[in-house]
Parts: structure tokens; C-alpha cells; sequence
């Protein structure tokens, strides 16, 4: 169990420091990776939830688990999203 929360933790720090990376770089440079931008955030979410809640890692079986990890993933999505619009509005179309 504490390996798959190591891992969860992994993969947060991992996805922030891209994050942290494209943050610096669009205030440096002006330019920033549309990837890490908006995967950044979804990992900072999942693997949360892999600190949270290690017993979700695998494919889900139950209905209610599927459901969770959609709306876990949404949430990564809309963050990653967020995260875009506060960098490049006009990306989105705004």
C-alpha cells in the first residue's frame, strides 16, 4: 500500500514541477507547452487521489468506482483547462 501512495506522491511532485516549468517559462519567454499545460494538472489530481484512496489503482469493477474515477479524471481535466485559460485565453476560443 505505501508504494502505490509513494507513487501517487511520484507522480504529483512530477506533474507540478512541469506545471512550475511552464509557468516560469511563459513569464520568461512567453511560450509554454499546450501538453504539459493542461496534462500538468491532471496529474496533480490523480495522483492525489492515489495518495488518497490507494485501493482505486487497477481497472474499476464496480460501477461507483468508475463513476469516482471519471469525475476524479473530469477534475483533473477542468483544472488542466483552467490552467490554460489563465496562461492563453485566446486558446480556448475567448
Amino acid at each position: 500500500m505505501w508504494i502505490i501512495r509513494l507513487f501517487g506522491l511520484a507522480i504529483a511532485a512530477l506533474s507540478y514541477w512541469l506545471v512550475n516549468s511552464q509557468w516560469a517559462s511563459f513569464y520568461a519567454e512567453g511560450t509554454f507547452s499546450l501538453r504539459y499545460v493542461v496534462a500538468g494538472p491532471i496529474g496533480i489530481v490523480m495522483g492525489i487521489f492515489l495518495f488518497l484512496f490507494p485501493k482505486f489503482v487497477g481497472v474499476p469493477e464496480k460501477i461507483s468506482e468508475k463513476i469516482i474515477v471519471s469525475f476524479v479524471f473530469l477534475l483533473g481535466i477542468a483544472a488542466g483547462l483552467y490552467n490554460l485559460y489563465l496562461m492563453d485565453p485566446s486558446k480556448l476560443g475567448l
